[in-house]
């Protein structure tokens, strides 16, 4: 977070990555040198391990409301995503998969692989909000459909999708073709951008797969989690030992899970605390940025989205030189996600399928942290209002 002056940058892009939080960090420690045994060895210190992973799942698992049996340790979310797309793909290959068009690269990449397996694709569109009609949903659920997955809330706009609603509507569809709850439509759901700040109770979302990742709630990177139930069967994809039920085969990361169940234990303690802070300091930056820089649009709906995210649109503007431009200026921020980035052409699919696409490579994301300040955010909205000026002026 250093400038090339040697400056320490304002980081307004939390919902790419959290900094593992020092109360995590410090019951992390002893298991990377110290207590570095293998749980899966039979002798005493392993043995201790293995117990200690298994009080870990079993105090996540209460805190979920579900048997520890349906919790399955990962290697962050976009390998929980794989295991849950991919193990359906491979179990049930002449079926359908529903999703939308929004979804993070984890989600369509591992749709790309589950349609050359055979899977038939049918990727939704959304409405200028960022968010699909549960109406849409309900149109294209039929026999074949094996599989609903869509995001909790979306990573670049923070859009939060009416889950409850679709899986009412996946239930009902079970109930009328007399299938029984507990059969295929299944329903998955990526929380790893909900996971700080939204209800994660799966019985009362009523999903039957959620995902989350330890990178996004001040844990640590390479950390996460599948929840399935146990009703659900996966073909594996992966190859090896029998850890995680032989769906995340490996020698477990013990640090990686401490970190990450400590950081969820850290999340349902907190999260009336960081939703008024969120709340806060997300109201103060949108009147902010309305007044200093009008020309400026919102992607997507203020009400509806995640509390610590704002994606704003200035027409013209090259977004992916203007992130450049705010760290030169001290400030992190992002113009999509950084998995897209990578492979990207600089454009946002994600803001570009809300139907404005002058917006899709002129947007820049800001997302909070829990120590951001209003003091840091000044700073940001002036450093937008010079990017955009200097921009405009060329």
């Amino acid at each position: 977070m250093f400038n090339k002056k040697g400056k320490k940058n304002i980081h307004l892009d939390f919902a790419a990555t959290t900094p593992v939080d020092k109360k995590v960090l410090k019951k992390m420690k002893k298991y990377f040198s110290d207590s570095f045994f293998n749980p899966s060895s039979i002798y005493f210190e392993a043995k201790k391990i293995k117990g200690l992973i298994s009080q870990y799942r079993i105090e996540i698992a209460r805190k979920f409301q579900i048997k520890d049996s349906e919790i399955i340790f990962t290697n962050g979310g976009t390998e929980s995503i794989n295991i849950a797309i991919l193990g359906i793909a491979k179990k049930y290959p002449d079926s359908q998969i529903i999703s939308l068009k929004t979804e993070h690269p984890a989600v369509l990449e591992s749709l790309k692989e589950a349609e050359r397996l055979g899977v038939d694709v049918k990727l939704l569109d959304v409405n200028e909000d960022g968010v699909v009609s549960v109406e849409d949903v309900k149109k294209v659920l039929n026999e074949k459909t094996s599989l609903v997955t869509i995001s909790y809330a979306t990573n670049e706009i923070g859009a939060i999708q009416p889950i409850q609603k679709i899986s009412r509507e996946i239930l009902k569809y079970k109930e009328e073709k007399s299938s029984g709850n507990e059969s295929f439509p299944f329903f998955h759901t990526d929380a790893s951008q909900a996971g700080l700040l939204l209800d994660l109770n799966i019985n009362g979302l009523k999903v039957d797969l959620l995902t989350l990742d330890g990178s996004k709630i001040y844990g640590p990177k390479a950390s996460g989690c599948l929840i399935k139930k146990n009703y659900v069967e996966l073909d594996s994809i992966m190859f090896g030992g029998g850890q995680e039920q032989g769906l995340r085969p490996g020698t477990e990361n013990v640090s990686g899970i401490v970190g990450f169940c400590e950081a969820l234990l850290l999340v349902f303690e907190n999260r009336e605390e960081d939703l008024r802070h969120f709340e806060i300091l997300q109201k103060y930056m949108f009147d902010m940025i309305l007044k200093e820089i009008p020309e400026s649009k919102l992607n997507g709906n203020l009400k509806n989205r995640m509390k610590n995210n704002l994606n704003f649109c200035v027409q013209g503007l090259n977004s992916e030189f203007a992130v450049i431009m705010m760290d030169e200026l001290g400030i992190n921020c992002s113009a999509m996600t950084a998995c897209k980035s990578l492979k990207g052409n600089g454009q946002s699919y994600a803001i570009g399928a809300l139907g404005d696409t002058g917006c899709a490579g002129s947007s820049v994301r800001f997302s909070f942290g829990r120590k951001t300040t209003k003091k840091e955010i000044d700073k940001a909205v002036r450093a937008f209002r010079k990017t955009v000026d200097f921009q405009m002026k060329k």
